[in-house]
């Protein structure tokens, strides 16, 4: 954590009145890295002043990125629409693509799997246009997640397993992992624990080398508190209630505490 601080530090005092469009973005972002959500919002305000569109649009995505994290759902779909119109209208494909992903969250947020999926849809389209196509590709396991919540499973299946072989093979080892999670629920949910257990212990093979990595601890989370709904459903509540304190541990500590994911730490108090 401390140097997560002093590198947000060094960044804000490199972008101080600076112009490009990169750095001014850069310093809300590392405020969020450093745990100063505050700081964050206050940056995201002032580059809605801008003159800048591009920067008048990223403010409003990013902004609703962080209303979605805090729960703010409407709060955030206003931010995350208005930022997609903008990024329409200049014509940036990246910029649609990060506000038609958070928009699919805010109607997963809102029960609403099939508009999710149509978003999600209409990102990918964007990202295979050349521009994202390994993030396109990554598309599939939120998509995956989003169709088993609509209850059409073999679809799910197909697009994680897709999603798990991109992951792999360009070496995002937290989505990886993450499709595996998504296996793992959407076994449990069909019944068949067997099933459940291998797709966990998958993930925990990616996760276990180091859980306390930046950008695995949520993923590491999520699979220890998988383990623990897993323990539940088959009796042994001594194990479950370990692998649950363990993630709860694990998102208490470190790198992970400065900015907890709200919608993560809910899904784990609740398991």
């Amino acid at each position: 954590p401390a140097s997560m601080q002093d590198m947000a530090r060094r960044v804000k005092e490199l972008a101080s009145g600076a112009s490009h469009p990169l750095l001014v973005l850069a310093a809300p972002m590392v405020s969020v890295l450093g745990g100063d959500s505050e700081g964050a919002r206050r940056g995201l305000r002032a580059m809605g002043e801008r003159s800048d569109p591009w920067l008048r649009a990223a403010g409003e995505v990013f902004s609703g990125h962080l209303a979605l994290n805090d729960g703010n759902i409407d709060e955030a779909a206003t931010g995350l629409a208005a930022g997609h119109a903008a990024f329409r209208d200049l014509g940036d494909r990246w910029g649609m693509i990060v506000s038609l992903t958070g928009l699919a969250s805010v109607e997963l947020a809102r029960a609403a799997p099939g508009e999710a999926i149509r978003l999600l849809n209409e990102a990918r389209g964007h990202a295979g246009e050349g521009l994202a196509i390994n993030f396109g590709e990554m598309i599939s396991i939120s998509l995956g997640r989003a169709l088993a919540l609509a209850g059409e499973f073999d679809a799910a299946r197909a697009e994680l397993e897709h999603g798990i072989e991109v992951a792999e093979r360009i070496g995002e080892r937290d989505d990886h992992a993450q499709g595996y999670l998504e296996l793992c629920e959407l076994a449990r949910r069909e019944g068949d624990l067997g099933r459940a257990h291998q797709q966990l212990d998958r993930a925990l093979q990616i996760v276990d080398p180091n859980p306390r990595r930046p950008d695995m601890t949520g993923t590491a989370a999520m699979a220890y508190s998988r383990a623990g709904c897993l323990a539940e459903q088959e009796g042994d509540l001594d194990e479950a209630a370990r692998w649950h304190a363990k993630a709860l541990a694990l998102l208490t500590e470190g790198a992970a505490s400065l900015l907890p994911s709200n919608p993560l730490l809910a899904t784990v108090v609740e398991g």
